[in-house]
C-alpha cells in the first residue's frame, strides 16, 4: 500500500511531467507558427525583423530584454495617447476626470472627439460614480494598451529570437536576413 507522502509525491511529478509536456507542446506550437510565417511570407518577415532590430535594438542587433523593451515602449505610446484623450478634459487638473468637464469640453470638440471623449470617459470609469480617477483612467488605459498589443503578439515578437543562429542571444539583420535566406532557398 501506497503512503499518502508517497501518492503526493508521484502526483507533484505527474503534475509537473504534464505541465513539461504542455510547455514542450506550447514552444513547438509557437516554432511552428514561426516556421509557417517564414515559409509563407519571408519578405514581410525580414522587414518586420528590420524595424524591431534596427528600430528598438542597439548596435544593429536585440536581444530579449530589448524585446520586452520595444513592447512596453509599444504599450506605454498606446496607454498615452489613450490618457491623452481624456486628460483635455481635466479642466481642473486633479488627474480626474469628471462627465461635468467632459460637457463643458465637448462643444470646443469636433463631432468624432466628443464621441470619443464620451466614451472613453465612461470606460474609465470603472466604479460608474461619473468621475474617472487617476487611477480608473491607468486602468483603463492598460487594458487599450495590451489590447493594442496582445499577449499573443507579444509573443509573436518574442519568436524573433529563434533566429539566433549562432547563440549568442542577440539577432542582427545580417544573422536574420541569412536565416530567411536559407530557408527560403531550402523550401
Amino acid at each position: 500500500m501506497m503512503s499518502r507522502a508517497m501518492f503526493w509525491m508521484m502526483a507533484l511529478l505527474a503534475g509537473l511531467a504534464g505541465q513539461v509536456a504542455r510547455g514542450q507542446a506550447l514552444i513547438e506550437a509557437v516554432q511552428d507558427e514561426f516556421l509557417e510565417v517564414l515559409r509563407d511570407r519571408p519578405e514581410q518577415m525580414l522587414e518586420q525583423v528590420g524595424e524591431v532590430i534596427l528600430g528598438y535594438g542597439r548596435d544593429g542587433r536585440i536581444d530579449a530584454a530589448g524585446i520586452d523593451d520595444m513592447i512596453a515602449v509599444r504599450r506605454a505610446a498606446v496607454r498615452a495617447t489613450a490618457l491623452r484623450r481624456l486628460g483635455v478634459a481635466d479642466l481642473d487638473n486633479d488627474g480626474d476626470v469628471t462627465r461635468r468637464e467632459v460637457g463643458i469640453v465637448m462643444p470646443a470638440l469636433s463631432a468624432s472627439l466628443r464621441a470619443r471623449l464620451v466614451m472613453s470617459q465612461r470606460q474609465a470609469d470603472a466604479d460608474g460614480d461619473g468621475r474617472a480617477s487617476a487611477q480608473e483612467m491607468r486602468g483603463w488605459a492598460q487594458a487599450i494598451a495590451r489590447a493594442a498589443l496582445d499577449a499573443r503578439q507579444a509573443d509573436g515578437l518574442r519568436r524573433l529570437m529563434l533566429l539566433d543562429q549562432n547563440g549568442d542571444g542577440w539577432v542582427d539583420i545580417h544573422e536574420a536576413a541569412q536565416v530567411i535566406d536559407r530557408y527560403r532557398e531550402g523550401s
